[in-house]
């Protein structure tokens, strides 16, 4: 209890990061049941299973900070797979392109949670955080390229 206190607003703001991370656990499979693309395929399902264990590993250190952090959240769900559903009408760039800013925006929060963590002198949960952010950077990277190099859909 008196760790959770001492690191309330970290905390707080740690519940965000979790959201958007169960958030990519639900929109990275229905991304990949929806597209056409093997090779888009394998990197959707690739990064569904980084972002379970992302997940574990961020559910892990909010419980050794006195959290009790949520196991799942519904609305996420619903609107992962709305996403995938939109997906012929507004076209896979977009969802990946929105995924691919989510995670760029996720990799500076852990950034800062490193930071905090460091002035802290808690190294290790620093380093956690570091290699959590480095993650997410190149999952933002990898989904980025396909962002790039997808084709835009033209309206007629």
């Amino acid at each position: 209890m008196v760790e959770a206190q001492r690191h309330a607003a970290l905390l707080a703001e740690m519940v965000y990061a979790l959201r958007s991370e169960l958030g990519a656990t639900y929109v990275y499979p229905a991304l990949a049941r929806v597209t056409r693309d093997p090779e888009l395929r394998g990197v959707l399902q690739q990064l569904s299973t980084d972002s379970r264990d992302q997940v574990e590993r961020l559910r892990s250190v909010m419980t050794a900070l006195g959290a009790r952090p949520a196991r799942s959240r519904f609305r996420r769900r619903i609107a992962a797979n709305v996403l995938a559903i939109s997906t012929p009408v507004v076209g896979m760039r977009l969802a990946l392109r929105i995924c691919c800013d989510a995670e760029g925006a996720v990799s500076r929060w852990y950034a800062g949670y490193a930071v905090y963590f460091t002035r802290n002198s808690d190294d290790e949960r620093a380093r956690e955080f570091h290699e959590l952010s480095q993650a997410k950077y190149r999952h933002s990277l990898r989904l980025g390229a396909f962002v790039e190099n997808l084709p835009t859909r033209r309206l007629r």
